[in-house]
């Protein structure tokens, strides 16, 4: 029989590659090493594999549910006691985000009054400084020359 790869595996049993892969790692399908270190599955194994797994068929679904209409009956009543909170929280949260922006438009506002009553604020000190000229102090020249 020849040897497949894990890819060529997944498309032949229409399973995904990680579904193989598990298998092949808890030893449920045995696999060979090729030169290059891959794995190579064994055409035959792979069928004694794939015909092992039960398979889910519309007649093995139609009487499952058949067997089971309390787990249903429970379940959607589950589902929809999870929709209802899910829609209250939804509510809740366009709530909280109302309330965020008219938390925001009254943080602009008070922001706009403060700047416009700094504005008006001045300084009232008078500014001596420029009105006042300051006094020539007189040069002493005459240091320069003495040896005191």
């Amino acid at each position: 029989m020849p040897a497949i790869y894990l890819s060529e595996a997944a498309e032949i049993t229409g399973r995904d590659k990680a579904t193989i892969h598990r298998a092949m790692k808890k030893g449920t399908l045995s696999f060979t090493l090729d030169a290059n270190g891959q794995r190579v599955i064994d055409r035959a194994e792979l069928d004694r594999w794939h015909s092992s797994i039960p398979r889910m068929n519309s007649s093995n679904r139609d009487a499952s549910n058949e067997e089971q209409p309390g787990e249903i009956a429970r379940l959607r009543s589950e589902l929809d006691a999870e929709r209802a909170k899910s829609a209250i929280a939804l509510e809740r949260v366009a709530e909280i985000k109302v309330q965020l922006d008219d938390m925001r438009s009254d943080r602009d506002e008070w922001r706009t009054q403060a700047q416009a009553q700094t504005r008006l604020l001045t300084d009232q000190r008078q500014i001596a400084a420029t009105t006042e000229q300051p006094v020539p102090t007189e040069k002493r020249r005459w240091r320069l020359w003495s040896r005191g």
